[in-house]
C-alpha cells in the first residue's frame, strides 16, 4: 500500500520518510478560513476532512493506497492562529503568545479502500506550548531566523525553537505538524500496521 499525502508541506513529508521509503503527494486546494463562531477543534477537523475529500476527487487510482490528510493549528483561548499575511503579522502573533501556554491542535485524516468500501478516520491530537516571555528584539531576531510565512503561528519548534519556546507538553511532532504516535495509533486500530 502506497501512502499519498494530502500536503506540500516538507515537515510532514520529512516525518512521514521515517516510516516509509515512497510517498506519493498531492497538494489539496480548500479554503482554510474558519467559520463564523466554528470551535478550534471542529474547524482543524473539518479542514483536515476537506483535504481529503479534494485528494480523493484528485485521485483516480485509489486501490492499494493509504491517503493521508491533516490540518495544523497553533490556538490561544479558542482563537486560531493561522500562517501569518506578512512579518507584521507574524511579530504580532508572537508577541500575543508571548509569555503565555497555547494550544497545538492537529486533525489527522486516513482512508483507504478495500475493494469499493471506503475506510475513513479523522482524530486529533493535541499539545501544551509555554512561550518564554518574548521583548521586541528577541521577535524581531527569531523571525530573521526562520521562514515564518508557512507556520502556523509563525514559529516552528523545530526552527530554533529554544529562543521562543520554554517547554512543550505532549508530542513533539505534534507541534512540528503530523503526529507521529497519533498516525501509529490509528493505522493500529484500521488494521493497517502491516504496512510498517
Amino acid at each position: 500500500m502506497i501512502p499519498v499525502l494530502g500536503s506540500s508541506s516538507p515537515r510532514r513529508r520529512e516525518l512521514l520518510g521515517l516510516l516509509f521509503e515512497n510517498i506519493e503527494t498531492v497538494k489539496p486546494e480548500v479554503d482554510e478560513k474558519p467559520l463564523p463562531g466554528e470551535k478550534a477543534a471542529d474547524f482543524s477537523e473539518r479542514v483536515a476532512n476537506d483535504k481529503m475529500k479534494s485528494v480523493l476527487d484528485m485521485v483516480t487510482e485509489k486501490n492499494d493506497r493509504l491517503f493521508i490528510t491533516s490540518d495544523t493549528d497553533v490556538v490561544l483561548q479558542d482563537r486560531i492562529f493561522g500562517k501569518p499575511l506578512d512579518r507584521n503579522d507574524a511579530f504580532q502573533m508572537l508577541k500575543t503568545l508571548s509569555g503565555r501556554k497555547h494550544t497545538v491542535l492537529t486533525s489527522l485524516c486516513l482512508c483507504h479502500y478495500e475493494g469499493e468500501k471506503k475506510i475513513i478516520e479523522t482524530m486529533v491530537e493535541k499539545s501544551t506550548v509555554f512561550f518564554h516571555e518574548l521583548d521586541d528584539n528577541r521577535i524581531n531576531r527569531y523571525l530573521d531566523l526562520i521562514e515564518f510565512m508557512d507556520k502556523a503561528g509563525a514559529y516552528a519548534v523545530q526552527e530554533h525553537g529554544a529562543m521562543i519556546i520554554e517547554r512543550l507538553e505532549g508530542s513533539m511532532s505534534n507541534v512540528v505538524g503530523f503526529p507521529m504516535r497519533l498516525f501509529l495509533k490509528m493505522i493500529l486500530q484500521m488494521g493497517l500496521i502491516h504496512l510498517l
